[in-house]
């Protein structure tokens, strides 16, 4: 789940649970406790929706979204991320890297795919969240978080 409080810039918070409802707007709850190890209760009422960003950046644009056909590893990584592309072999597509603003940061036309896997260089961005997706010209869409991190 992603956090926000401008509804233009998403962030992950430490902990989170989702409750998927399916056809249903998804809107967030963030409940926080001190000490730990305290009860808290959360309650939705009279919500009411309006303005804001439009949809989060890797949430389905298309009826062609899938998430688990597309793998990245290792996941955390420190920079560079190896990229299984096993599932699109002998179809034409784009790979590319976003933040969680939704910013371009790398595109990469494959072509048709003939190779496995593809290597990404993200050594030159700021740890944090990204999205790799993986465009197909049939108008299937893949999508992967991957999370990098920079050692101590």
């Amino acid at each position: 789940a992603y956090t926000s409080n401008n509804g233009i810039n998403w962030g992950l918070p430490v902990n989170t649970q989702v409750i998927t409802m399916d056809d249903c707007l998804e809107v967030g709850l963030i409940v926080t406790n001190v000490p730990f190890a305290t009860n808290v209760t959360a309650t939705f009422s009279g919500v009411e929706v309006s303005g804001g960003n439009e949809v989060r950046p890797d949430a389905p644009t298309d009826n062609g979204t899938i998430t688990s056909q597309l793998q990245a590893y290792p996941n955390p990584t420190t920079g560079k991320a190896t990229v299984n592309l096993s599932a699109f072999m002998e179809q034409d597509a784009t790979l590319e890297v976003l933040d969680l603003n939704g910013q371009l940061i790398l595109q990469r036309p494959l072509g048709i795919i003939e190779h496995r896997t593809e290597r990404v260089d993200l050594h030159g961005q700021p740890a944090g969240v990204y999205l790799l997706r993986l465009r197909t010209a049939d108008g299937t869409t893949a999508v992967r978080r991957v999370i990098v991190q920079r050692r101590p």
